[in-house]
């Protein structure tokens, strides 16, 4: 690449030390741009795993898409149509929305991503099925998947966070009363609107969508380990799960 050219010791052109430093920095955001944008993850894991927050650490200091399905799922709700309707009548039931439902939602939104554009698949497959899908379709977009992180979190943690947490259901902003709580008690910090408990948040319906969980979605990961794609990281907190998956990314 010409910067590089620029930086090897071998040429002949003699820098002064502020534009050495602009190009050093100038070349070091083209090769993180380059080596991180083509990188295709996806996030899994139970629900209240903190998939969310590990996904934003990432595109903090890495140039990724997310693309989460609960967001994708808040959007079709707030939309307010027959489709969205019927979505949050299964969610607050605790149940899981079609395969058919959610392998459309996600084409859509990996169809509008440049073919060489990374991204995070947050929160999903979450069967062996879907798996088995959503694999088939992003090999067939030009888009596979390069690894697949399963957030292994212990279930008595998740049953913690969830009875703790308050959302704002337009937005999708979420706080926890321990360790990110509003300014304002039950109040959302950028509205001033009331915040809510979500139904599948409540304790009985906690422990269905876990049962579920173990049921339905954690033979899924035989099927990544399958295709090789598969890494397992053990943690208790989203920051200590993301350091861990920001080292395995620079390796790789």
């Amino acid at each position: 690449m010409f910067l590089q050219g620029l930086l090897s010791n071998n040429n002949r052109y003699v820098l002064k030390n502020n534009d050495y430093c602009l190009i050093r920095g100038l070349n070091y955001m083209f090769s993180k741009n380059n080596l991180n944008e083509s990188k295709r993850i996806s996030l899994v894991g139970p629900p209240g795993g903190g998939k969310g927050t590990i996904s934003q650490y990432i595109i903090d200091d890495f140039e990724m898409e997310q693309i989460s399905t609960g967001d994708l799922l808040r959007a079709e709700i707030n939309k307010g149509s027959e489709f969205g309707k019927n979505i949050e009548g299964i969610l607050n039931r605790g149940d899981l929305v079609p395969d058919e439902d959610m392998l459309s939602i996600v084409e859509n939104a990996v169809s509008s991503l440049p073919t060489d554009r990374g991204f995070i698949l947050d929160g999903y497959p979450r069967t062996p099925d879907q798996a088995e899908s959503v694999i088939e379709l992003l090999n067939k977009l030009n888009m596979p998947l390069d690894k697949v992180y399963y957030i292994d979190v212990p279930q008595e943690e998740i049953l913690k966070r969830l009875s703790d947490r308050l959302i704002h259901k337009p937005s999708g902003r979420v706080y926890n009363l321990h360790f990110n709580p509003p300014k304002q008690e039950g109040i959302d910090d950028v509205t001033g609107e009331p915040l809510t408990q979500r139904d599948d948040d409540k304790p009985d319906v906690v422990i269905s969508r876990l049962e579920k969980f173990k049921e339905k979605t954690f033979p899924l990961l035989e099927v990544f380990e399958k295709h090789g794609i598969l890494k397992s990281i053990q943690g208790n907190s989203s920051p200590d799960f993301y350091q861990k998956i920001k080292k395995d990314l620079h390796n790789f």
